[in-house]
């Protein structure tokens, strides 16, 4: 069975625009059937309710919700944390110069449960000296919470990706960068611009 099928077929029962995002489709099956009827709680980016009405949260997130960032602590630059603007800016404080220490930064997009994130990677300036296409970059940059690129992205996409409009598969987008502190290599970071978005929903 085909990647996609079972989203479609579910998300078709449902009645709503297909769902890619597996915790989308748990969020709204929970929902629509009452699967977790004896509980108030509901939790945020990507996590579940378990049957003791708890939230599971993913990677990077924890609380009562999981409403919050597990590393904040590690953040060493001022720009990183949760955004809730309706549009922005994601980058470094120091873009765009060009700097050559090691970055640990996190920033969380966060929008209305109704709407999407759509967002633009302008520039992504990290340090890929030496690496064979194949490989990841001696920087990392990830983004967790949509399907239009894979989690960590590979030296050999970073061109394909510069100006290319890409959306969130629900209300939230995380975005993660390690840039390597053995660099030598001069580099600005990322530069993506974002919006909230409402979904377009198919009749069917």
């Amino acid at each position: 069975m085909h990647v996609d099928t079972c989203p479609f077929i579910i998300s078709h029962v449902l009645g709503i625009e297909k769902s890619n995002h597996i915790s989308d489709l748990i969020r709204r099956i929970n929902k629509t059937y009452n699967c977790t009827d004896h509980c108030s709680l509901e939790c945020e980016n990507g996590g579940k309710v378990n049957h003791n009405c708890l939230c599971e949260c993913g990677y990077a997130f924890e609380g009562e919700r999981c409403e919050m960032l597990t590393k904040q602590r590690l953040f060493t630059d001022s720009n990183c944390g949760i955004y809730d603007k309706s549009n922005g800016i994601i980058s470094l404080s120091t873009y765009p110069e060009s700097i050559n220490r090691g970055i640990f930064c996190q920033w969380l997009i966060r929008a209305p449960p109704e709407y999407k994130i759509e967002f633009v990677i302008n520039e992504i300036d990290i340090d890929t000296d030496s690496v064979p296409l194949s490989q990841f970059c001696n920087d990392l940059l990830l983004i967790w919470g949509t399907l239009d690129i894979e989690e960590k992205i590979s030296c050999k996409n970073l061109s394909q990706l510069n100006g290319k409009a890409m959306i969130s598969d629900s209300n939230w987008l995380l975005i993660e960068l390690r840039m390597n502190p053995w660099s030598e290599r001069y580099r600005k970071g990322p530069y993506i611009s974002y919006r909230h978005v409402e979904p377009v929903f198919q009749e069917g």
